[in-house]
């Protein structure tokens, strides 16, 4: 049976993640107690060990009863409380003194009141002594972007929407003439939203009074008498006075800038030219639109210094000069 022990508890610590004779044979470690717990210490460890002695021949019940003895690590057990860097006190940290804390938030109170005060002062002298702002809520839509880009200008220089309304309507007359133009009229509505209150300004064509009523107006009537008076120029003058902001002569001339400078041939242009049927067009007409007996291309720069010259006429001397003076004749003369 002493054979067969040691040889057991070989292939025990040899199978074991536990080294077993490292348990059995651990040193055990002084331990500096009081005399009367000395003794009664001492008879408790041998008593211990002699149990752990009668277990020696069991590996498996020894390593369930085997505990790690506990060393010595608070300051009672070391019989010892001077080598402990933990003193005990009675005194509130948080209730003496506090003027450092005060201070810092007299300080942090200060800073905010000043940088407010800096801010508000800042923002009154940029209401009454900086450059006053504007800022503009509306939207512009023509169906060219030339002329949308006219509109939004006109708002940019604090116009009104009317403002913008009539040069972008203009405008629309220069690119897309065969929608619209000087030679046309229309229909306006405005709305001021401030007073709540809407107006409608009509100035469609009307007949000349110069017509005769009593004949057929097919066969024995002018050709120059079919033709109505135009009512666009007459129509943006009326609006402008009612509703605009920026001078008449500021907005045809933002206009007449679009004829003189040139632009591009739209689509929509370029599609009515190429649908023309009746060729029978003045020799003006064919100089503008059919160059060299060919209609305009899509996105060919074109200049229009007629129609700038027109503008910029009615916006010098006014709507009188497109219905009374030698513009009127010389549109009389044509048709």
């Amino acid at each position: 049976a002493a054979e067969a022990g040691p040889g057991r508890q070989r292939a025990l610590a040899a199978g074991s993640p536990v080294d077993y004779m490292s348990i059995t044979s651990f040193p055990r470690l002084p331990e500096e107690e009081p005399s009367g717990a000395a003794e009664s210490g001492l008879r408790a460890r041998k008593e211990e060990d002699a149990f752990l002695g009668e277990q020696d021949t069991d590996p498996d019940s020894f390593l369930k009863s085997a505990r790690l003895q506990r060393l010595p690590s608070s300051s009672s057990e070391m019989g010892s409380q001077d080598m402990s860097p933990l003193q005990e006190t009675s005194k509130d940290p948080f209730s003496g003194d506090c003027s450092c804390r005060q201070d810092g938030l007299t300080v942090i109170i200060t800073a905010c009141l000043t940088f407010a005060t800096g801010v508000t002062v800042a923002l009154i002298m940029q209401i009454y002594f900086g450059d006053p702002q504007l800022f503009h809520r509306g939207a512009v839509v023509t169906d060219a972007a030339r002329c949308t880009t006219l509109g939004t200008d006109v708002l940019a220089r604090h116009g009104s929407s009317v403002d913008a309304a009539i040069a972008s309507a203009l405008c629309a007359g220069i690119v897309n003439p065969h929608t619209s133009g000087l030679g046309g009229g229309g229909v306006m509505l405005v709305h001021d939203i401030r007073k709540n209150r809407s107006w409608v300004i009509d100035f469609r064509e009307v007949a000349p009074l110069g017509i005769p009523l009593d004949r057929d107006l097919q066969h024995d009537t002018k050709p120059g008498l079919l033709v109505g008076v135009p009512g666009m120029i007459q129509g943006m003058h009326q609006a402008h006075q009612l509703h605009g902001r920026l001078p008449w002569s500021e907005l045809l001339g933002l206009t007449a800038g679009i004829a003189q400078n040139g632009f591009n041939v739209t689509h929509d242009l370029a599609k009515a030219l190429s649908e023309l049927k009746d060729l029978n067009c003045s020799d003006r007409f064919r100089e503008i639109f059919l160059p060299d007996g060919q209609p305009l291309l899509p996105g060919m720069f074109v200049r229009r210094l007629d129609l700038a010259a027109v503008l910029q006429l009615l916006g010098a001397e006014g709507v009188s000069a497109f219905y009374s003076g030698n513009l009127t004749q010389e549109m009389i003369s044509e048709v």
